[in-house]
């Protein structure tokens, strides 16, 4: 970030900036005065660059910028690592051709020398000095440019390898978020046909469905709590009918299935996926308990009890700073703060039920309850306000994320078997799938 005040050569500290241009004006504190003076004033909006942080968020900045430092060096290391294969490889073609060639001329200088000193030449039957050396190093070169080509080839594997790391992969530990959107990584809706072996993926660009037989012990249930991850995998676990103790990490192009440690039988709740970490809030059968995953060390850790009591049907939707939470009961949202563990009462306003979900777009939020639905706005989340028309049906019970392609959102209950579709533009729901 190498923000510098707008006035020509000046070095001073930042202190504000200004939206009035597509491009952001950077000012320090002496020539502020100067850029307000310019075009109309009323297109200018000073705000400060900085602002003070309380010690949880300091703590936790620190942190992901140490972490974001290790990523870079992680990079910097397979990036030399690839260069000096690269590197190595031509090095040591160099070195044995010029070897060679030197050997090569060493010898013509001998046969000139002993032409000249001796007046002699070899006459060994079926080798002839000046064609023997031409057939060698035509020979020589024959291996050469097949040494090239295999060259050729680990080169191009080597810089495929560089390239890859500009990827999401397990280099870059990583994800940034779209808090426009869902906050989400998932890219479809991921769930198994109930009672079955059988794992699904909805193509939401296509409307189409794809599935392949799960190679593991267990049938499995309905609504359980998953999500996308990085590296193309799904976390899912638990599950209803039947009701489900286990889960897995699925590698979506490997198709293999690690399990997860054992935490407790639960469904009716959604996974969230951040920074490394995946939340679970509560779950059927109602509970305060909250915990998540670390995908790092593969273990459980446990979280504050969730404030409402023993509830289920947990939706999550995270912000920059906090996760907004619903339940299945009562009229209550709640922020939950993952730097100091814990919740704050966001609202009293909505009607929360069994079937909600919590989506957003842009700086627009809702809450989708039953029938009803709830729109609050980034400026005044404390505020919820309920539409005047109701949904054209319920949206059923849904543990999947919401996936927002092309203005609608997409969602699937797996217990019910049925697709949904959230169009943002009439706000109009409809399904899109019952399989």
């Amino acid at each position: 970030m190498d923000f510098k005040c707008f006035a020509e050569n000046c070095s001073n500290k930042l202190k504000f900036y200004c939206s009035c241009k597509e491009n952001l004006i950077f000012s320090c504190l002496a020539h502020i005065g100067q850029h307000a003076d310019e075009d109309d004033e009323s297109k200018h909006v000073l705000k400060a660059i900085y602002k003070t942080t309380d010690h949880d968020r300091k703590q936790y900045l620190i942190g992901k910028c140490e972490k974001i430092s290790e990523i870079l060096i992680k990079t910097q290391s397979l990036i030399n690592q690839n260069i000096i294969s690269m590197i190595e490889s031509l090095t040591a073609l160099k070195d044995a051709t010029e070897k060679y060639y030197q050997n090569q001329r060493n010898e013509i200088q001998n046969i000139i020398e002993d032409l000249s000193q001796n007046n002699r030449e070899v006459v060994v039957p079926g080798y002839k000095a000046s064609d023997y050396c031409l057939e060698e190093i035509a020979y020589y070169n024959d291996n050469l440019s097949l040494k090239t080509n295999n060259l050729d080839k680990k080169l191009k594997a080597d810089l495929t390898r560089f390239q890859e790391l500009y990827k999401v992969s397990k280099f870059f530990s990583i994800n940034w978020l779209d808090y426009k959107s869902n906050a989400n990584l998932d890219q479809n809706l991921y769930f198994f046909r109930k009672g079955t072996k059988t794992f699904v993926e909805f193509d939401i660009t296509t409307n189409s469905l794809s599935q392949f037989e799960a190679n593991i012990q267990e049938n499995q249930g309905g609504l359980p709590a998953v999500c996308q991850i990085p590296e193309g995998k799904i976390f899912y676990y638990g599950g209803i009918d039947p009701n489900l103790n286990f889960g897995y990490i699925i590698d979506l192009r490997t198709h293999i299935f690690e399990p997860i440690p054992q935490l407790r039988a639960l469904s009716y709740t959604h996974a969230t996926y951040y920074n490394e970490e995946v939340y679970i809030f509560t779950g059927h059968p109602g509970t305060v308990k909250c915990d998540k995953f670390n995908l790092a060390e593969r273990t459980w850790l446990s979280l504050s009890n969730f404030p409402e009591g023993s509830v289920y049907s947990v939706s999550v939707l995270p912000c920059i700073d906090y996760f907004i939470l619903s339940c299945s009961s009562g009229k209550k949202l709640y922020t939950y703060n993952f730097i100091s563990n814990n919740y704050q009462l966001l609202t009293s306003s909505v009607e929360n039920s069994t079937c909600n979900l919590l989506f957003r777009d842009g700086d627009k939020y809702y809450y989708l309850s039953k029938e009803s639905y709830f729109t609050s706005h980034e400026g005044n989340l404390k505020i919820w306000t309920k539409s005047a028309k109701n949904l054209s049906q319920s949206i059923l019970s849904i543990t999947s994320k919401p996936v927002t392609r092309n203005r609608n959102v997409y969602f699937v209950s797996g217990k019910h078997h049925t697709v949904f579709k959230f169009d943002l533009d009439t706000e109009s729901l409809s399904k899109v799938l019952t399989y």
